[in-house]
């Protein structure tokens, strides 16, 4: 049996924002038939950000000990996190060769500072059926004493493992199916 005694809505919403970028120098170390193995140096960029959203809304439908009759309450939560990382990176990539096939592997890792920024935001509005407005600070999740920013500097390490297989279709044409 549902609660009868309010009408409303919730919403929730999520994203994520993923972005990188790297510059490495390439200095060959073994170079043959079948296998070809490169030293990896360089610099990556790293972004990360997620946000959380919660909205949500509802009507008194009879008298209650926190909403009278014919009141209307929402409320706003919103987290946000972002991390920016920068640093230098080494690594090794080998390819195995055979035929048409290919077999790359690629393994490297940075060692920098990460910036990371948190942002917590919340409000509740409680619309009386007189038309009175009260805003409160927080909302459901987000307590009025966790409101505002906090950010820090670590000191950060990013690892990564890139594997591929592909196939030579023509001179000009490669086909590959890969995980990082």
């Amino acid at each position: 049996a549902g609660d009868d005694r309010y009408a409303g809505t919730l919403t929730l919403q999520r994203e994520i924002d993923l972005i990188g970028a790297e510059a490495n120098y390439r200095q060959n170390l073994i170079c043959g038939k079948p296998l070809r193995l490169d030293f990896l140096a360089g610099y990556r960029y790293f972004r990360v950000g997620e946000s959380l959203t919660l909205m949500g809304q509802r009507v008194s439908l009879g008298d209650q000990p926190d909403l009278p009759s014919g009141s209307a309450a929402s409320f706003l939560d919103r987290f946000t996190t972002r991390n920016n990382f920068h640093g230098g990176q080494i690594g090794l990539n080998s390819v195995f060769a055979w035929r048409d096939f290919r077999f790359d592997v690629t393994g490297k890792i940075a060692f920098g500072v990460n910036h990371d920024l948190l942002t917590v935001n919340g409000e509740r509005e409680i619309l009386t059926p007189t038309g009175g407005l009260v805003k409160l600070p927080g909302g459901i999740y987000s307590a009025s004493n966790s409101l505002g920013s906090s950010h820090g500097i670590d000191f950060a390490v990013l690892p990564e493992v890139n594997c591929k297989f592909g196939y030579q279709i023509t001179d000009h044409i490669q086909a590959y199916l890969g995980y990082n």
